[in-house]
């Protein structure tokens, strides 16, 4: 096992940036050997963790940052470089295993009927196919996430497709019974495929209940307008744009339950982080909520507000002390150990 390149020029609170502390945290080989790559103004960040850092100005996605990799790579000889799919690199050096990190494929799979958003997925398309077809190992995080990989770039042109836990659970937090809570969770970015407008449904059915929006604004206006403007029209909504992960870690505690109305998702962290807390979950019936949760959540159809109030109706008069013990059980798929084992399957 020689040096490792990890290129953490993407910092912030989203499931690529956590995957990617997880790599740094959880490195299995010797830390003498991981080198981490960081752009100047976030270097402060970096040095919590005591390795070597290298620094740049170049953001991820350019032609500049590509060459700059392959000269990091010729010249410094790391054996191994791990980048996000939010790069765009051609690999010029064949002495190096280039670990490529998708996390999902959701630009290609949930495109706006206009012609940026099809324009913007055909480029993504042969871009990362380029790049997955130059890459000795392709890591991504759910088995959906997998399939649609192989489904949409065909495996003849995969060499290696790894799949790496997006979160640890080290430990679960046993709390009180859940009966006398009143608040209703969504965590999230706000974004349409979030389709947190659906939340607005039980608030309208339950005003009793107090349901709590949480998630910074994301990059789609008119949902943001949609989502701020209907959130004033009920007293019972509280949109909360600036939660920390301790602000959120403190709403879990007056949580009834945290309800996930996504559309489409590569994980969905929320769903596992409110089971560490002990708190019931409600999700959309798809796929990947599926895969994670199991039988350990309660599903609606997202699609289907009536669904949702039917289903939220029925999960309050059921045990739902039952799942929180599911829950907990659940967790135990994301321990440090099983990240370990995947990790060295991937290193090694």
């Amino acid at each position: 096992m020689g040096k490792v390149l990890i290129d953490c020029r993407l910092v912030g609170s989203g499931g690529v940036e956590r995957v990617f502390d997880l790599l740094i945290k959880y490195y299995p080989g010797n830390s003498s050997d991981l080198i981490l790559l960081c752009n100047h103004e976030h270097r402060s960040f970096f040095d919590n963790f005591g390795l070597q850092i290298i620094t740049t100005h170049l953001k991820p996605m350019s032609v500049k940052s590509s060459l700059m990799l392959d000269y990091y790579v010729s010249f410094k000889k790391f054996d191994f470089v791990i980048f996000p799919n939010a790069h765009f690199h051609i690999a010029l050096s064949n002495s190096t295993k280039f670990i490529y990190f998708v996390n999902d494929l959701f630009h290609i799979d949930c495109v706006e009927r206009n012609w940026r958003s099809y324009l913007k997925a055909l480029v993504l398309y042969f871009s990362i196919r380029l790049i997955i077809k130059q890459s000795t190992i392709v890591l991504t995080i759910s088995e959906f996430s997998a399939k649609r990989i192989l489904e949409t770039f065909s495996k003849k042109n995969i060499n290696n497709l790894k799949i790496l836990n997006p979160i640890v659970v080290e430990r679960v937090k046993k709390r009180s019974l859940v009966k006398a809570k009143t608040d209703v969770l969504s965590i999230g970015t706000i974004r349409p495929h979030k389709n947190q407008y659906a939340l607005f449904a039980i608030a309208k059915r339950y005003p009793e209940l107090t349901v709590k929006i949480i998630g910074k604004m994301g990059s789609d206006e008119e949902y943001n307008q949609l989502i701020s403007k209907t959130a004033a029209l009920h007293p019972n909504v509280h949109l909360l744009t600036k939660c920390s992960d301790s602000d959120i870690d403190t709403n879990f505690e007056s949580a009834l339950c945290v309800v996930q109305c996504s559309l489409y998702e590569g994980f969905g962290l929320p769903v596992i982080e409110a089971q560490r807390q002990g708190v019931p979950v409600l999700c959309s019936d798809i796929p990947v909520f599926r895969e994670i949760a199991k039988e350990s959540a309660w599903y609606f159809d997202p699609r289907d507000e009536e669904n949702i109030v039917k289903e939220f109706t029925a999960f309050r008069s059921c045990d739902i002390s039952s799942f929180i013990n599911k829950g907990y059980e659940n967790c135990s798929k994301y321990s440090s150990d099983v990240l370990a084992s995947q990790y060295r399957d991937i290193i090694f």
